[in-house]
């Protein structure tokens, strides 16, 4: 199966300059919509990417990457190319034409029209294609669509926007930081996780079930209106509900340090460090050393002094590491085979391989760490409270 992501993105500037997509903004989405996209499991895909380019070097990557994909795809039920735009639109003449750097938005040879985009995927047979939009005007994407389709590639069009509407710009829900994102983006890549995205009563989340929830969502909390053309490739399956929560490798350094997350990020490092005879020998080690992470306020009278967490405390978070299968089995304090992959590469699979771990402890008590990841957001969705 050969599933292939071209994200074309710009810059873009707003009203509110808070909500200015400059480009370190733009180079830390793209790496997110990257992460989501590669981690999806059995329909991960390859991603690359063309950020924030003059026009003819960007046309010449996109029809490159294209034409190297479609000699290679392998026409498989579950392949797929998938492009992504975002940044500045405008409609000229009936053509979406898309903003580059050094374009005219009066001059349509200036920029890349939607037509350049359809040709070229058309015109090299790719067999099925999805196209995600992301800016202003993207529902006139369907003047120009039908016009070059020879009938051999089956398509599905994502639009932000009615052929009339501009697009909005938000915070970013798919990341740890609230930069700026496309609001319509914010929503699809966030239900590549979430199971009211999926085709019920299947666990596929399909084109036109990620449509589906994107437009209920964006309807409900801006006045913007996605728009879908459907080509004959609303069933394709995007992903399924069951991939990997996604975690963003930065969240390391961004938790809380005094969140149980850190803790275990000390405690595994600290283990694999130093020999702890057992847990009594570690807790005094603690008590000298006095990290932050396992630090406690004490309220005396008049003031408040941080000190270790209680020995029985400390005993529960081994008997947690245990359960999730960090330690061995036993009194000894030795990591398991699990434990040192969490830490091994200077800790950068740390956050993957505890989701592995979470998730196989949800699954022994026949539930899943995506039911309850749902639950929980559509309740915060739901709160009245915000």
């Amino acid at each position: 199966m050969s599933r292939l992501a071209i994200l074309l993105a710009n810059t873009a500037e707003s009203d509110d300059p808070s909500l200015s997509v400059t480009p370190l903004i733009l180079n830390r989405n793209i790496k997110n919509i990257q992460f989501a996209l590669g981690r999806l499991g059995e329909y991960s895909f390859e991603v690359q990417s063309i950020a924030d380019k003059k026009k003819q070097p960007a046309l010449n990557d996109f029809h490159r990457l294209v034409q190297n994909y479609s000699k290679r795809t392998d026409r498989s039920k579950n392949s797929l190319l998938l492009f992504y735009y975002f940044g500045h639109a405008v409609v000229r003449e009936n053509e979406l034409c898309f903003v580059f750097k050094n374009s005219n938005t009066e001059q349509i040879p200036t920029m890349i029209s939607f037509r350049n985009i359809a040709e070229t995927i058309f015109g090299f047979h790719v067999p099925t294609a999805v196209f995600i939009l992301d800016c202003c005007y993207a529902g006139a994407a369907e003047y120009q669509t039908p016009q070059f389709n020879s009938g051999k590639t089956r398509y599905f069009i994502l639009a932000s926007t009615t052929p009339t509407q501009k697009a909005l710009i938000e915070k970013a829900l798919t990341d740890h930081t609230g930069t700026p994102f496309g609001a319509f983006s914010n929503f699809l890549f966030a239900g590549l996780r979430d199971t009211d995205a999926a085709a019920l009563p299947t666990k596929d989340i399909t084109a036109d079930s990620l449509f589906n929830y994107t437009k209920k969502l964006t309807e409900e909390k801006f006045a913007q209106t996605p728009y879908r053309i459907d080509g004959g490739l609303g069933d394709a399956i995007i992903t399924q509900v069951s991939p990997k929560v996604i975690i963003l490798p930065h969240f390391n350094h961004k938790a809380p340090k005094k969140s149980f997350y850190r803790k275990i990020w000390w405690l595994c490092n600290t283990i694999e460090q130093r020999e702890f005879h057992n847990s009594k020998s570690f807790y005094e080690y603690v008590k000298r050393k006095t990290p932050v992470e396992l630090l406690t306020p004490i309220k005396m009278k008049k003031s408040v002094v941080y000190r270790p967490v209680t020995q029985s405390t400390f005993e529960g978070y081994f008997n947690r590491l245990r359960s999730l299968g960090i330690l061995k089995a036993g009194e000894g304090l030795d990591l398991s085979n699990e434990g040192k992959r969490l830490i091994a590469k200077n800790s950068k699979e740390f956050n993957l391989v505890l989701l592995d771990l979470i998730r196989q402890l949800f699954q022994n008590e026949d539930s899943s760490i995506e039911e309850i990841d749902s639950i929980i957001r559509r309740g915060f969705g739901n709160s009245k409270n915000g």
